[in-house]
């Protein structure tokens, strides 16, 4: 978070993946409005934020309660501050269940979506840099 603040860098992709956001835990101030703010101006024009979003199970277990659920609060949040936030999930084995992703960035859905990278792309973009 303070590494955000501080930076005058620039960022293609932000990527999140910590700990859920539970009350009083580690990972709770990364999940607000304002820390999602500061990520969105450090980012390039075409910039994308992605951060893990916890269960995305649409069969709640018994000993997860709806009220924990963070994958619609996160989404939701994020879609103040971002013109696209986009949910997604896949499964995890480990976890035994799917598991909640959201996509943020500024701009035309259209262009986003016009985006093909491959691979061999992306080794070529990381080579460059």
């Amino acid at each position: 978070r303070k590494y955000l603040a501080d930076t005058r860098e620039k960022f293609d992709v932000i990527i999140i993946d910590v700990s859920d956001p539970i009350e009083a835990g580690p990972a709770v101030a990364l999940y607000t409005k304002e820390f999602y703010e500061t990520a969105s101006r450090r980012l390039t024009q075409n910039g994308v934020l992605v951060t893990q979003s916890g269960s995305a199970s649409f069969v709640p277990f018994p000993q997860v309660d709806e009220e924990s659920s963070c994958f619609a609060p996160i989404r939701n949040t994020l879609a103040t501050v971002f013109d696209h936030a986009v949910p997604f999930s896949c499964p995890v084995a480990s976890f035994g269940e799917d598991w909640g992703f959201v996509m943020a960035f500024n701009g035309d859905e259209a262009d986003a979506r016009s985006l093909r990278l491959v691979d061999e792309t992306i080794d070529v973009m990381i080579e460059d840099r």
